[in-house]
């Protein structure tokens, strides 16, 4: 996979790969010795657990049956009554925020260059150092921090081959909603 979700990626696979055999490895050998280990369940154990199943099970059939007599009981009022729950529910709802978690600002960002393949890392860094200037430039920036050279993953050899690539991270003033303003 190419480009910033390949970065992003690229160890997910061998991270799968060995999570699933370190479970198979815990399914074969410490599962059954675990299993090997356990008393057998006594006669008088089971038959208290059966007993106390079925005194649940006519509990839940005898809250179902009322619950379905109320119902047939009264069919007329079914459907209004589910219209003010359908209300209910929606008035409530209106009142939840809009997004699921929490809007989490940390005033911080992250920025990824790529140079055209086969770019020297000296070019590299002046992209770099044109872009620095320009984030400075911005009267939200505090600071900044970049390196060239680098796609930020892989094994050593693969990051010291990739010298069209470069990073930034900056860090923003306050941790306020800033109104969004595009480069022209």
């Amino acid at each position: 996979m190419q480009g910033l979700v390949g970065s992003f990626l690229r160890d997910f696979g061998l991270t799968v790969a060995g999570s699933v055999l370190l479970s198979l490895f815990v399914a074969l050998t410490l599962t059954p010795m675990l299993a090997s280990r356990m008393p057998p369940p006594t006669e008088a154990r089971a038959r208290q657990f059966l007993s106390q199943a079925r005194a649940q099970l006519r509990v839940d059939r005898g809250a179902l049956q009322a619950v379905a007599r109320l119902t047939l009981d009264h069919r007329r009022r079914k459907p209004s009554q589910s219209r003010g729950l359908a209300a209910a529910a929606c008035g409530i709802g209106s009142r939840l925020g809009t997004e699921f978690f929490p809007p989490a600002d940390e005033g911080i960002f992250f920025a990824r260059i790529e140079a055209a393949p086969g770019t020297a890392l000296d070019a590299t860094e002046q992209y770099l150092k044109q872009d620095e200037a320009w984030f400075l430039r911005q009267p939200e920036i505090v600071g900044l921090f970049s390196a060239a050279g680098s796609s930020g993953g892989g094994n050593e050899a693969a990051r010291h081959a990739e010298t069209n690539m470069g990073m930034i991270f900056g860090t923003m003033r306050r941790r306020v909603r800033i109104g969004s303003r595009a480069q022209a």
